[in-house]
């Protein structure tokens, strides 16, 4: 039997911060993978990289435990960015003070 949506008020906002994460990784991501590829090669030429090749650690030991890891914080950082600014603009057009139809964003600029 399954719960409805009603009971379990965390579903909903589970729900509906996936949601916001989604599209903001699908709106942004050629930033997102910018980003993610220019801290994977700064990464890469690290000592630390290299002293895990020396010893003989796989290579996708080596990208999954060692890079990936420190490639994430500036990914998180501007998904966090993003997602404040999200709210920000939403609340000033509530409050009819942000930018109309007719006025696009500057972020939504090609």
């Amino acid at each position: 039997m399954a719960w409805p949506a009603s009971c379990c008020p965390r579903t909903c906002t589970t729900t509906r911060h996936l949601g916001a994460v989604l599209s903001i990784g699908f709106a942004y991501w050629p930033q997102f993978a910018r980003v993610t590829r220019a801290t994977t090669l700064a990464e890469k030429n690290k000592d630390y990289v290299n002293a895990a090749r020396i010893i003989g650690v796989p290579g996708a030991r080596i990208a999954l435990g060692h890079v990936l890891p420190n490639a994430w914080g500036p990914v998180l950082v501007i998904a966090t960015i993003e997602l404040a600014l999200g709210h920000h603009r939403r609340g000033l057009a509530v409050l009819s003070r942000g930018r109309h139809a007719g006025h696009p964003s500057p972020r939504s600029a090609p």
